[in-house]
């Protein structure tokens, strides 16, 4: 037989067609449970809306995400699916949103920079898990970041959102055989890592190199990640924006927000109290859930310290050696908390009466005279432009930066694997100035969106904003950084100056900003006291 009359027989007998659709056409993959279409967008292929999971409704709400079956033909992956369950509409600029919600984008680069598999950067968006969507940065620029450099590929993942995917009841942990409630939208992430572990290679994509990154409460699920059991093996970096890590006990989430919604829905006395929340409609949830979620833990909901998904908070769990050792990246920017300051603080008396707020829940009966004069002096107005600048830098460092660097020492006390430090502080310009480097600004750099101009919505101007050399030299800077780490789980020789790892001894940090500064001892002084009275409120919760 002719050589090629034996290659068209091979291809025969391995059931492909001489006219496959997925042999021919980049834009059509081959994925465990069936075909894709995808589109070109620019310098990108993007596949929208596959499903990872079977639509958590019905008889699935609350339960852990369940394999979605296979499909015959090529099913349609050119259009994002509908936002999870959440407050419609929100500030987010959501306008929709359903149950059936358990869905991922994956974008690749149309030229790729190698013949070899890319790394794979896989993003959970924020929100406080109750809003926003997959597509938050990527609608309408969706070769923005792939297309830059074409040399990674990217995943948005879709994950169940708040009473939805994060409700802890006592009816619920009965009838789990894992005795655990609480973390469903943090169970659809980790379903999510299986399927990319399953399938990206058909995208291009090396399933060895998988970094997991979130901002937000995508930060927070990005570090309780890194802490899960369940997530062992799944991803290989991790990437914390702009949250620290957090997890509540079952028993506190079960009291604090699962029995109030409950007996706000009118069913506590239920025979059946699981069945008898399931057959309420999802937006009378929602409403409920913003009623009455107990402001204690927050206005999100996050995930659960169950025994199962998480064994215990996970600083402790990283503290212990017990977590995930990844490369590992955390930071935030200079005024990130800038968003949950009051404008409204102009005197000494308003500036104290703020820290007694912010702390008061947290040292309890500490002497709160002696704190509020000693934080007075850490951050003295006349530094400043006002006192309100002077508590968003007090809030900063007492909610990130602080934070951020007790976890960056935990894990490279724990762990052989590099970890790295940094503050994002390059504020925009001209009338945009007056945010600061605060809490959205990092997703508009690292999704390339401020190359267009284009801003987070809550930002209020008279003109659109026109990038400056500095901001587009950033922008650069953010790509190289982020692909770079993803690609070799370090960052040698990519950064000018160097990025120094962490060290528990020696914590350095990366300012990035203009020009970038490496630094260490940053801000010692302020984040020693806050380290004593982060250690203060560990011994008095252990009591």
């Amino acid at each position: 037989m002719p050589t090629a009359s034996r290659v068209v027989f091979l291809l025969l007998v391995c059931g492909w067609s001489l006219h496959s659709p997925v042999a021919e056409n980049p834009l059509v993959v081959k994925t465990e449970q069936g075909n894709l279409r995808g589109k070109r967008v620019g310098r990108a292929n993007a596949f929208l809306g596959i499903p990872f999971a079977l639509p958590p409704v019905g008889d699935l709400r609350w339960r852990p995400p369940v394999e979605c079956k296979p499909w015959a033909g090529i099913r349609d992956a050119t259009s994002y699916a509908l936002p999870a369950t959440q407050r419609i509409p929100n500030p987010s600029g959501m306008r929709e949103a359903s149950e059936d919600c358990l869905y991922l984008n994956v974008f690749t680069p149309r030229k790729r920079s190698t013949g070899k598999p890319l790394p794979v950067m896989v993003y959970l968006h924020g929100g406080s898990n109750v809003q926003g969507c997959a597509n938050m940065w990527t609608s309408g620029n969706e070769d923005l970041f792939v297309g830059q450099r074409n040399n990674v590929v990217l995943i948005t993942l879709q994950f169940r959102l708040g009473v939805i995917g994060f409700l802890a009841h006592p009816a619920l942990t009965a009838e789990s055989e894992h005795h655990s409630s609480g973390n469903y939208g943090f169970l659809d992430m980790i379903a999510g890592l299986r399927w990319v572990r399953k399938n990206i290679e058909s995208f291009g994509g090396d399933p060895n190199r998988v970094t997991v990154f979130g901002s937000s409460s995508g930060s927070i699920d990005t570090g309780s990640l890194v802490a899960s059991p369940l997530a062992s093996g799944l991803f290989h970096r991790a990437i914390m924006q702009s949250w620290p890590m957090g997890a509540s006990k079952l028993a506190v989430r079960e009291q604090n927000q699962g029995l109030a919604i409950a007996e706000a829905a009118g069913v506590s006395d239920a025979d059946d109290v699981a069945a008898a929340l399931r057959a309420l409609p999802w937006q009378d949830l929602v409403k409920i859930q913003n009623k009455v979620a107990n402001p204690l833990l927050g206005r999100g909901f996050y995930p659960t310290v169950d025994g199962w998904a998480l064994l215990d908070d996970p600083l402790s769990t990283i503290r212990a050696g017990k977590h995930n050792r990844v490369p590992f990246m955390i930071g935030a920017q200079a005024q990130d908390a800038r968003g949950r300051v009051k404008k409204s603080i102009k005197t000494e008396g308003d500036f104290h009466a703020a820290i007694d707020k912010l702390l008061r829940g947290y040292v309890g009966d500490t002497d709160m005279d002696g704190i509020i004069q000693k934080l007075s002096a850490l951050y003295p107005v006349g530094q400043y432009e006002n006192y309100y600048w002077a508590m968003v830098d007090l809030t900063n460092d007492r909610i990130h930066t602080s934070s951020n660097r007790r976890i960056a020492t935990a894990m490279a006390a724990n762990q052989a694997e590099p970890v790295y430090w940094y503050v994002f502080d390059q504020p925009l310009a001209g009338e945009y100035a007056r945010y600061g480097a605060d809490h959205p600004l990092i997703s508009t750099f690292v999704f390339q969106l401020i190359r267009n101009g284009q801003l987070p919505p809550w930002y209020r101007g008279k003109t659109k904003y026109t990038p400056t050399a500095d901001d587009l030299k950033l922008a650069d800077v953010f790509l190289d950084y982020w692909t770079s780490f993803a690609a070799n789980g370090h960052l040698n020789g990519v950064a000018s100056p160097a990025w120094p790892r962490v060290s528990p001894e020696q914590p350095e940090v990366q300012i990035i900003s203009t020009p970038i500064e490496s630094r260490t001892n940053h801000r010692a002084e302020k984040l020693a006291y806050w380290d004593e009275i982060a250690k203060a409120y560990r011994k008095a919760a252990k009591r």
